[in-house]
C-alpha cells in the first residue's frame, strides 16, 4: 500500500534580530541538533524549540496555503508526459511550455506567463509576511537547514510495498529531496533581487514536483500499474 504525506514549509517570524551572532543563537546550528491541493496542511511533528513553532505555524498559514494550490493548479496544466518529456529537468519553465504549447491546457503563451508571475507573486506575498524564511537560510548551516527541511518541509513518497523496485523509488525520491533544498539554499544565499530570486524558487518548486512525478511514474512502470 502507498502512503503519501505531503507535507512542506517554511517559516514564521521570531523577533527581528540585527546581528549575525544573534541570529545564530535563534537558529543554531548543525551541532546543537543532532511534502491534491492543499485546504489545510498540518504535520504531526513534535514541537522543541522556536524553529519548530515556525515551521507549524507557517505551514498552516493562509499565505503558504495559497502559494501551494497555485502551484499544484498550474503544474497540472503542464500536462506532463514523464516518460517522454526528459527536457524538463533542463528548460527553463516559460521556454518548456512555448515549445510544448499544444499540449499543455494553457490557452496560449500569454496566459502561462501570467499564471507564472501569479506564482511568483504569491511567494513575495508569503515571504515578505514571514520574512525569518530568508535569514534562516541565509544564516544557518546547510546541515541546519536540512535537519529542519527534512522534519517539516518535504513530499514524503513511502511504500510498504515489498518489491525490488522500491529502493529505486526511494533513491529517486532521495534525490528529488536533495535538489530541491540544494535549489532553495542556494536561491536564499545567491543575493539576487526580490523578483529573480522568487522566480528561482518557483521554478524549482515546480522541477520538484515534477522529479517526484517521475519517480512515482518509474516506480509504477516498474510494479506494473497501469499496464
Amino acid at each position: 500500500m502507498k502512503k503519501i504525506i505531503i507535507t512542506l514549509g517554511l517559516i514564521l517570524t521570531l523577533s527581528s534580530c540585527n546581528q549575525d551572532n544573534n541570529l545564530n543563537e535563534v537558529y543554531g546550528d548543525s551541532q546543537q541538533i543532532e511534502n491534491e491541493n492543499l485546504k489545510t496542511v498540518s504535520k504531526v511533528n513534535s514541537i522543541d524549540n522556536e524553529i519548530d513553532q515556525m515551521f507549524y505555524e507557517y505551514i498552516n498559514s493562509r499565505e503558504y496555503i495559497n502559494y501551494e494550490n497555485a502551484i499544484v493548479t498550474f503544474y497540472k496544466k503542464l500536462n506532463i508526459n514523464y516518460l517522454n518529456d526528459s527536457n524538463f529537468s533542463n528548460t527553463e519553465i516559460i521556454t518548456w511550455i512555448s515549445q510544448n504549447i499544444s499540449t499543455t491546457s494553457f490557452t496560449n503563451l500569454n496566459s502561462a506567463k501570467l499564471e507564472f508571475n501569479n506564482l511568483v507573486n504569491l511567494k513575495n506575498i508569503e515571504l515578505s509576511k514571514f520574512e525569518n524564511v530568508e535569514k534562516f537560510f541565509k544564516y544557518s548551516d546547510y546541515q541546519t537547514v536540512k535537519f529542519y527541511y527534512d522534519k517539516w518541509l518535504h513530499f514524503e513518497n513511502t511504500t510498504s510495498n515489498d518489491n525490488p523496485c522500491v529502493t529505486d523509488f526511494e533513491d529517486c525520491n532521495d534525490r528529488a529531496d536533495s535538489r530541491y533544498l540544494q535549489d532553495s539554499f542556494d536561491a536564499f544565499r545567491a543575493g539576487a533581487d526580490t523578483s529573480t530570486k522568487n522566480t528561482t524558487l518557483a521554478q524549482a518548486r515546480l522541477q520538484y514536483r515534477y522529479n517526484l512525478g517521475y519517480c512515482q511514474s518509474v516506480f509504477d512502470d516498474c510494479i506494473g500499474i497501469g499496464k
